[in-house]
């Protein structure tokens, strides 16, 4: 039985050079994938059947491992927008904090909403008459 490569036919052309895994590791990589290859191949060969979503998915996983991690001025790029997401909700969170209509809201509906942060769901629910609906 002859090897034959994982990359699809109509998936032939090179990839970007910023998205190609590093020399040692395309190729482990790609002998590993040619290895499932194979054992794929003898599993249609014995079922006399092509089993093209096994096929589709190997296809795809091995163009997914084949591409090199975003570089770390993207990632710091969205650390830095989420920081600055985070310092909005901060400030409509203190925002919130001085306004009495908001406090005052949640100081009457607190027995509904304090035990499920502070995790005594239990006694919150000991406490409540049973649903006698159902």
């Amino acid at each position: 039985m002859a090897m034959t490569s994982l990359a699809p036919e109509e998936e032939e052309e090179e990839a970007p050079v910023e998205n190609v895994a590093p020399p040692q590791q395309a190729a482990t990589t790609s002998d590993l994938f040619n290895c499932l290859h194979a054992i794929l191949n003898q599993f249609e060969e014995a079922e006399g059947a092509a089993d093209l979503e096994l096929r589709d998915k190997l296809s795809d996983l091995f163009a997914e491992t084949s591409k090199v991690p975003a570089p770390a001025e993207d990632i710091e790029n969205q650390l830095s927008d989420l920081s600055e997401r985070m310092g909005l909700l901060e400030a409509k969170v203190a925002e919130l904090a001085q306004d009495e209509e908001a406090e005052s809201l949640l100081r009457e509906t607190s027995k509904l909403w304090m035990p499920v942060i502070t995790g005594e769901r239990s006694n919150a629910m000991a406490s409540s008459p049973p649903d006698e609906s159902r």
